[in-house]
């Protein structure tokens, strides 16, 4: 084809009606060249959806999906639906007959479509409807529905409803309208109705586009309602160029090769306000009669020469590869790869058809991030620049929320591993990582270089995982840490994926092996009834030898470490003073992790609804190894008090915390009498537990002000000791006694044996109080003003030495 004769404005004999009708005819077959290529990347019924979406809004059939009422506008002008737009009508609404001989008022002015041309929104449709404002309510109605059905037929479609005449004086509702207009014009297919007189204005007289299309109608050279004016494609104002990266910038954050390509485009309008735009040079190109026009390469084209003017030849590969990631393939694309001189692996990385290694990864993590920085403090500055409007200041505030997303992406706070971008993570990681043994800790080592070293194994497992390293990724050549490895990985992909999640707080619990091996060495991890895993086996053995702690978070994951028995109640009070809302767990290591999960998990669960919900308890009991742990409320928060015996716990417990109550894990035998204690005691009157474990009998006391006292009795049976009890404290009740106006009130008094969750007997008798005739009488006038503790501990002296002398004879 021969390029068009050259138009002037100058005089009325400059114009060439046969060029301006050659131009035309281009334009529209250009036109419908788009929208058959289009057709061809839709499937079968899609395309049936685009033949019927004119007569959708041209007839008011009730059978067509969108149909609201009779009334509603319709009619577009200068369209007649063709045999094929009926066909593909009737297969989406079989009763549809086409109205003949039927004059309507054509309330439609023109139908237009515009495809997506990226690879990531592919499916994406936006239908472009102009037609007066005063019909605006009520197609907007309509068109709703024909979304609805596009929806429902896989198709995202997005509509805009456009006013010419106040698209022409310059009055549109667009945030950015010369943005929009500037798309449409090089993006917009005609589907029915008028063409835009935008097409036939020469490029270099947009500015004097009114003007010209003026006289054009005024002249008759074209028909007065042969086409829509929609006003000039002029050149780009910075405010727009703000507004519209604000969020291209948000969207590049889930999708960066698709959106930073355009990010470019407007950081070069930005730079020069007097910079040609795209539609303009789109037009210039047809007006020369170039073929092959693609706007895809027209945009790169742009940015290109603005790169290579400020000398970036980094971020020009990172266009090219932009343009490669998010475009359809084309052959005029490949010509441009042509030229690049590129190999065929940055081919084939840049169109996502080849899975990166991880040295790889970290490389395009670090590019793409760079670029994300400079597009925010580009836009940072324009907004600087722009008057503190109500509309700017939303925009810096949404700025400042992006801003916030970024540096998680790119700041490394200390002791958190920071997530590579997820956006840019392949669906498979490619080559192999050994993990290996590094100055007393661990390493990724990939070829010849280490990737990331840490003291922890866990550290180490959310990092390959934040980098989307999976088991098949890691060569490991122990079993018992291949199995760990994976225990942790299967974790982390369970509650460290999802980056918009609320935080959760991992514990990766590492089993102790060594205990385990030398009892079962012995024979004697089967001989004992301890099985508990934090007092395991007659050795009372804990089997946590450690705990790391993996804090997911936006930016990444902060990995700590904790190690035996003073760590594991470290993690614990850290949770009391911390409350994790998604608290996971999971042990690595040892025959018995899911046994250790669960009573970790369990004591884990204990305390909290101890601390957190219930603000009366003021201690609550634990073992932990041969000894016990206290935590308790103190005046500077919540602390942890390591008892080595039996004897350090009692002595801890004799002493009250005013108006808090002792709570005792209730998972342990060696806590079963102050777990019983605890059950039996109502707080309003002392509490006598004669309790036998072993062939031991210990008598308990707890006190009305909390406080917990044990006392050794005589070598006598549990039922003979609580018989004793309660006679001497019936025969107290009895006496006249005066003192501050009250009388003994007699406590309770129960036996437990063994490790039963309640007493199994209860003593009801008066006991025979003849047999200790002289030594009530001696104690009981004292014992209000010695108190009960005192009292018990005279009563069982005197009785152990009673039974000293009958032993000797």
């Amino acid at each position: 084809m021969q390029p068009a004769t050259s138009i002037s404005p100058n005089t009325e004999d400059d114009i060439d009606r046969k060029a301006l009708r050659a131009l035309r005819t281009r334009f529209l077959r250009l036109n419908a060249e788009r929208l058959d290529a289009l057709r061809a990347r839709l499937s079968h019924d899609h395309r049936i959806f685009i033949d019927a979406l004119p007569v959708l809004l041209h007839s008011n059939h009730a059978a067509l999906p969108g149909f609201v009422d009779f009334d509603m506008p319709c009619g577009i002008d200068k369209y007649t639906p063709d045999r094929a737009a009926i066909n593909a009508v009737r297969k989406i609404a079989l009763s549809f007959t086409q109205e003949r001989f039927v004059e309507r008022r054509a309330q439609i002015l023109g139908v237009y479509i515009a495809a997506c041309a990226s690879k990531v929104d592919a499916g994406a449709l936006e239908l472009s409807v102009c037609a007066a404002r005063s019909s605006h309510a009520q197609l907007n109605l309509k068109l709703s529905r024909i979304v609805r059905f596009a929806d429902s037929q896989g198709i995202r479609l997005s509509t805009v409803l456009l006013d010419p005449a106040e698209e022409q004086a310059q009055r549109s509702t667009l945030p950015t309208p010369w943005l929009s207009r500037d798309e449409f014009y090089r993006s917009a297919i005609l589907l029915a109705g008028r063409y835009p007189i935008w097409w036939l204005v020469p490029p270099e007289l947009d500015d004097q586009h009114d003007a010209y299309c003026a006289r054009l109608k005024a002249q008759r050279f074209i028909g007065r309602d042969e086409s829509l004016d929609l006003g000039p494609a002029q050149r780009i104002p910075r405010s727009e160029c703000l507004i519209a990266g604000v969020d291209l910038l948000g969207a590049a954050l889930d999708a960066p090769y698709a959106h930073l390509h355009m990010l470019m485009l407007l950081e070069r309008y930005a730079s020069d306000p007097t910079a040609i735009t795209l539609a303009r040079l789109y037009k210039s190109r047809i007006w020369r009669n170039e073929a092959d026009i693609d706007a895809a390469l027209l945009a790169y084209e742009s940015i290109a020469a603005y790169l290579v003017r400020r000398n970036e030849p980094e971020r020009l590969e990172l266009a090219r590869h932009c343009l490669l990631a998010s475009t359809v393939d084309s052959p005029q694309l490949r010509e441009a790869c042509a030229t690049w001189r590129w190999s065929e692996a940055q081919l084939r990385h840049a169109r996502g058809d080849r899975e990166l290694t991880i040295t790889e990864l970290e490389r395009e993590n670090s590019r793409v991030n760079a670029e994300l920085q400079r597009a925010h403090a580009a836009l940072t500055h324009l907004a600087d620049e722009s008057p503190g409007q109500v509309q700017q200041l939303q925009l810096r505030a949404h700025l400042g929320e992006l801003g916030d997303r970024i540096a998680q992406l790119t700041e490394q706070p200390a002791g958190t591993i920071t997530r590579v971008n997820p956006a840019l993570l392949p669906k498979r990681i490619a080559g192999m990582v050994s993990v290996e043994p590094h100055n007393g800790g661990w390493r990724l080592h990939e070829g010849a270089s280490t990737v990331f070293a840490a003291p922890r194994l866990a550290a180490l497992m959310a990092w390959a995982h934040l980098h989307g390293l999976g088991i098949d990724n890691l060569r490991i050549g122990d079993a018992d840490l291949r199995q760990s490895c994976t225990r942790v990985l299967e974790l982390l992909v369970r509650h460290a994926t999802n980056v918009t999640a609320e935080p959760a707080k991992l514990l990766i619990i590492n089993a102790e092996e060594s205990p385990l091996s030398t009892l079962k060495a012995h024979g004697d991890a089967i001989v004992s009834e301890w099985d508990d895993s934090l007092d395991f086996s007659g050795f009372h053995t804990s089997l946590v030898a450690g705990i790391d702690t993996l804090d997911v978070r936006g930016d990444g994951i902060a990995a700590h470490s904790y190690i035996g028995d003073d760590g594991l109640i470290e993690v614990l009070l850290g949770l009391l003073v911390e409350p994790a809302a998604n608290l996971h767990l999971g042990c690595v290591g040892g025959e018995r992790r899911h046994a250790i999960e669960e009573r970790i998990g369990a004591l884990a669960t204990e305390l909290s609804e101890s601390f957190a919900r219930d603000q009366h308890v003021g201690r609550f009991v634990f073992t932990l190894a041969e000894g016990f742990v206290i935590i308790e409320r103190s005046g500077d928060g919540i602390r942890a008090r390591r008892c080595a015996d039996e004897a350090q716990l009692f002595e801890a417990v004799a002493i009250p915390v005013h108006d808090k109550t002792l709570r005792v894990d209730p998972r342990n035998a060696r806590l079963n009498a102050l777990l019983q204690l605890c059950k039996i005691g109502s707080g309003e009157r002392d509490t006598v537990l004669v309790h036998e474990q072993r062939a031991i009998v210990r008598v308990f006391l707890l006190t009305r002000s909390g406080a917990i006292h044990v006392f050794d009795p005589p070598q006598r049976s549990a039922q003979e000791i609580a018989e004793s009890l309660l006679a001497f404290f019936t025969h107290l009740a009895r006496l006249p006694i005066q003192h501050r106006g009250g009388s003994v009130r007699v406590p309770n008094i129960q036996i437990a044996r063994g490790a039963d969750n309640a007493p199994v007997a209860v003593v009801a008798s008066h006991g025979d109080l003849a047999r200790y005739p002289g030594y009530a009488t001696i104690v009981a006038p004292d014992v209000l003003r010695r108190g009960l503790v005192a009292t018990l501990t005279e009563k069982f002296a005197v009785e152990r030495a009673s039974a000293r002398r009958l032993a000797s004879g």
